[in-house]
């Protein structure tokens, strides 16, 4: 696929031209084509003048400057000296090792924290079969119940409504 404007592949390009065929007609495309074409000119020098203007601004060590050398990463880049560059890539080196060993340490943790957790029942002398040790740490121990009280086999007593008036 031959890559043209805004990474658009030849298919792309085909389909936008036939959908302007058919919603515009054709005696309308070939002026609407030019306009086009007058618009990314005028974009094109707009941009080179730009580009032009920073290589004048940024001195003759930017003189082969393009569009995308301009991003930050690349413009720091070059303005760094040499001898930092080197003092950097040992710096990311160092750090390298750093995360392999924090790396190194969280795993032996995660494996202690495993054992640790593996061995808890044993060690409280909580049963590991049943439930499990941890539904024994948490269920509520069952309520001690009183016995029950004999029902007596005299009347209840009348409440201060049922009494009987006295003679």
């Amino acid at each position: 696929m031959i890559p043209l404007l805004l990474d658009m592949g030849a298919t792309e390009f085909i389909v936008i031209v036939f959908l302007a065929v058919l919603l515009l007609g054709p005696e309308r495309v070939p002026d609407l084509g030019r306009k086009a074409a007058r618009v990314y000119r005028y974009l094109r020098q707009i941009a080179n003048t730009a580009t032009d203007s920073i290589k004048a601004e940024l001195g003759p060590e930017f003189a082969d400057l393009t569009p995308s050398d301009l991003t930050p990463k690349k413009l720091v880049g070059r303005l760094i000296p040499e001898d930092m560059q080197s003092e950097m890539d040992a710096l990311k080196a160092e750090l390298a090792g750093m995360r392999a060993q924090v790396d190194t340490l969280r795993q032996q943790t995660a494996d202690q924290v495993q054992d640790t957790t593996a061995q808890l029942p044993s060690s409280l002398g909580l049963p590991t079969t049943g439930r499990g040790w941890l539904g024994a740490l948490t269920a509520p121990e069952p309520a001690a119940t009183a016995p029950a009280e004999p029902e007596s086999a005299s009347e209840p007593e009348p409440s201060s409504g049922d009494q009987a008036p006295a003679s």
